[in-house]
């Protein structure tokens, strides 16, 4: 962008150059870019389904037969922007589901998991497991623990606040059934990014005190990842349900795949808002 500065009886302004006006416009955008989104395991595919229409993508529900059969590729290219994993194969997927899904991250499809749908991604199970016996990828290191019953509407303590995953969440960010049973991560790889944690209650599997990561975002080759480890899809049912946000949230963030975890963090960003006589007051452009 260019900047020139001058006098005309008015007090020295930056004037934007409409390469430097366009660049701001598109980082400001709020526009949600639509996605072709699969969805598997949820129970309630129609309320999925709404709720993904609504925010404007193209969702369609799978069943785990045709998964397995390989219905997220389209020869060698991801079928669907996104795909949605709940718990309701993962909590014990077989071979053939967890190699599908393998197939369709090495073709740089984007995942987003709901509960149990996170097992597959990590290397290990620790002894305090819920129960699931899914075979692991270990596409990003970290030790699971729990996935058993916390407490009904446990808060999750939200780390970075301007991350678009958690925007509106709250903070701490607690949903009734849908912050209840809850998986955790030990040692997260470093390739990902925390965004929400819980403190322990003493229960089997949560270590009374100490913080558990069950919210993380990240990439590994062309492929995004939102790990929600709560049971968020307990809510989704709910029309005030704050897992209708996360759900949205994290499909949104999913979509731009690996180029979003490229993005300079938002708070580096500074949108100007309108103010009498224009942007900044006086006319003027506020910079970044």
């Amino acid at each position: 962008m260019i900047n020139d500065t001058f006098n005309s009886g008015f007090s020295s302004r930056t004037v934007w150059s409409i390469a430097g006006l366009l660049l701001l416009a598109s980082m400001c955008s709020t526009a949600v870019q639509a996605a072709t989104v699969a969805h598997e395991g949820f129970g309630q595919g129609a309320t999925v389904d709404s709720i993904l229409s609504d925010a404007g993508h193209a969702p369609t529900e799978l069943n785990a037969s045709q998964v397995e059969s390989g219905a997220l590729l389209s020869g060698n290219e991801p079928a669907y922007e996104v795909f949605v994993i709940s718990r309701g194969t993962a909590f014990a997927a077989s071979t053939n589901y967890v190699n599908a899904v393998q197939a369709y991250v090495n073709a740089g499809g984007n995942i987003v998991t709901e509960w149990a749908g996170l097992t597959m991604f990590f290397s290990s199970y620790a002894d305090d497991v819920y129960g699931g016996s899914t075979p692991q990828l270990g596409i990003f290191q970290g030790i699971l623990h729990a996935g058993g019953y916390h407490g009904t509407n446990t808060p999750i303590n939200i780390l970075d606040g301007a991350h678009p995953v958690v925007q509106g969440l709250g903070n701490p960010y607690s949903d009734g059934g849908g912050t209840e049973f809850l998986w955790w991560v030990e040692d997260p790889d470093p390739a990902l990014q925390v965004l929400g944690e819980f403190e322990g209650n003493g229960g089997t599997g949560f270590p009374e005190g100490q913080n558990l990561a069950t919210i993380m975002t990240g990439c590994s080759g062309n492929s995004a990842f939102v790990f929600g480890g709560h049971d968020w899809n307990d809510t989704l049912g709910l029309s005030e349900a704050l897992s209708r946000t996360f759900l949205t949230n994290a499909v949104a963030f999913a979509t731009g795949g690996a180029a979003g975890c490229a993005l300079p963090p938002p708070q580096e960003i500074v949108c100007p808002e309108y103010q009498d006589g224009g942007y900044g007051g006086d006319g003027d452009f506020v910079a970044l």
